[in-house]
């Protein structure tokens, strides 16, 4: 080749290959567009509310207080006259799940709730033996 054509020829192959290490490393690899940021929730802390459903008074009010450390959650559960302990509980993919024994009851107690998008307010569903019902609780 020619001194001409030889650099015609240098610059096609540089074109080339920047126009292919930009369609390699410009692509997005995960198939599907972006995804936003991983939000981390932790249910530590305090958190009121109400409970309804089975033999509990409308409106009962309950509090919890709860303390996570990986997957575990351990504390109490506060009722307008009684304070229970959280014999297991665990948090994992925005679902709260806590047991406790009212000593009164042969019932064991299971709650099952979701956090909310903000991390502020958890609702969900409570079982003990036969009787069910539901909660709402929000972070103090």
């Amino acid at each position: 080749m020619k001194g001409g054509e030889t650099n015609k020829m240098r610059s096609f192959i540089i074109f080339l290959l920047l126009g292919l290490s930009t369609l390699f490393f410009g692509c997005d690899s995960g198939g599907g567009g972006t995804t936003g940021p991983t939000t981390t929730y932790n249910v530590t802390g305090t958190w009121t509310g109400t409970v309804s459903g089975g033999s509990m008074p409308p409106g009962e009010t309950i509090t919890l207080n709860l303390t996570q450390s990986g997957n575990v959650v351990t504390g109490t559960v506060q009722s307008e006259t009684e304070t229970f302990n959280i014999t297991s509980g665990s948090f994992s993919d925005r679902t709260l799940q806590i047991s406790f024994t009212p000593p009164e009851s042969l019932s064991q107690v299971n709650v099952t709730g979701t956090i909310s998008d903000d991390g502020n307010r958890i609702s969900g569903t409570w079982t003990a033996g036969t009787e069910t019902g539901s909660f709402e609780v929000r972070r103090v």
